[in-house]
């Protein structure tokens, strides 16, 4: 890894990218800090809360064990400083040069960061951010070329694009671009989904689950309930049980309702890829190798392939790059009670004719407005 000795990356709690990805921006640290003023913003269940600031403290963990500073502020550090404070008064202790962040989804968090570079006289880097499969630039040629964008054209441009479950001529695997009518099957009453894995709680969970409770207990739901991933390998385990289990009855029951089985044959890495615990490249290369060694139906596979590469996908960047959100909120505390914490349900079917919705930031990673874009 080479570093810049002047550099100092940003890392937000929803870019808890794989190390190799940040060891690409070379920083000499990296700054991390937990803002009581962003988990107060809204009511987000306290789920949600655990999930990104015991992620957070384990990413930390993570980086500082392969080598890299980390300057970090907890909650308990600066309970009442927001994070651009914070920021502003270590970079003022400082003798950085530079200032880098991966792309963040949310325009007034870029300016605020520009703001502080020139207030500090630092040249800032924006790196691409490896939450999306689609880039900005990408983005921008295909409204360009479309007057009404729809996620059926959308998804086609896509697959043929990123060359994803295409034939040598062009066409579509299997001889469709959806397999959206072969999903939509009943429960059977004698049909048992796999219970989604256990995830044991790590130390810093252990230490966030008090500390939400006894913070924010203005927040829906019971963080002692927590049973999210939190690190990296917990995750990637999480992929592969699904891979293993779900994954080939996913398309058959993608659309299924049950009241003793709310998560069905579903990923739920929505959460994971929000934060960016799972990156949308490496969910995709999972599923897709996993389809070469064994035999995949098509329709669970291109079901799959379409949440990630469509639905989520079509929701990568700020204002104009998002979808509608259609469905409800839950706020359960178990898997037992909803499908995840503080979740909004979103389902859009590729033969849709509803339009892109307008300049939001809904539905994006833990978007702007709170909500979790839970396509999987």
């Amino acid at each position: 890894m080479t570093e810049n000795k002047q550099r100092l990356l940003v890392l937000f709690g929803n870019q808890l990218f794989p190390n190799a990805l940040i060891d690409e921006t070379e920083p000499h640290a990296v700054f991390m800090a937990e803002s009581e003023a962003i988990c107060r913003r809204y009511a987000a269940h306290r789920h949600k809360l655990v999930l990104v600031l015991s992620a957070m403290r384990s990413k930390a963990d993570s980086l500082r064990e392969s080598g890299h500073q980390v300057v970090y502020d907890t909650l308990e550090s600066a309970p009442s400083k927001s994070f651009f404070s914070i920021l502003d008064a270590h970079l003022e202790q400082s003798d950085y040069t530079e200032l880098a962040h991966f792309e963040p989804e949310s325009p007034p968090i870029a300016a605020k960061l520009q703001t502080l570079a020139s207030k500090h006289d630092l040249r800032l880097h924006t790196h691409p951010s490896p939450m999306f499969l689609t880039s900005r630039e990408d983005f921008a040629q295909y409204r360009a070329s479309h007057k009404r964008l729809f996620m059926a054209d959308f998804y086609r441009a896509q697959r043929k694009r990123m060359d994803l479950l295409m034939e040598p001529d062009g066409t579509p695997v299997g001889g469709k671009w959806s397999y959206d009518e072969d999903n939509r099957k009943k429960l059977p009453k004698g049909l048992v989904p796999p219970p989604l894995p256990q995830t044991e709680w790590t130390t810093h969970t252990a230490d966030v689950v008090s500390l939400v409770d006894a913070r924010f207990p203005e927040h829906p739901g019971k963080a002692t309930a927590f049973w999210l991933p939190t690190t990296e390998a917990q995750a990637e385990r999480a992929l592969q049980a699904f891979l293993d289990e779900r994954l080939s009855l996913f398309g058959d029951y993608e659309d299924a309702l049950s009241s003793k089985h709310p998560y069905v044959f579903h990923s739920v890495l929505s959460p994971l890829m929000n934060i960016g615990l799972l990156t949308p490249q490496r969910v995709l290369h999972a599923a897709l190798e996993r389809a070469e060694a064994s035999k995949v139906p098509i329709n669970s596979l291109e079901g799959f392939v379409r949440q990630v590469a469509g639905c989520v996908s079509s929701c990568a960047a700020s204002g104009t790059r998002s979808l509608p959100i259609i469905g409800r909120k839950t706020t359960g505390d178990t898997p037992q009670s909803s499908p995840t914490a503080g979740t909004t349900r979103r389902r859009e079917s590729p033969r849709s004719t509803t339009p892109f919705a307008g300049p939001t930031s809904a539905g994006m990673a833990i978007t702007s407005n709170g909500s979790w874009c839970s396509a999987t």
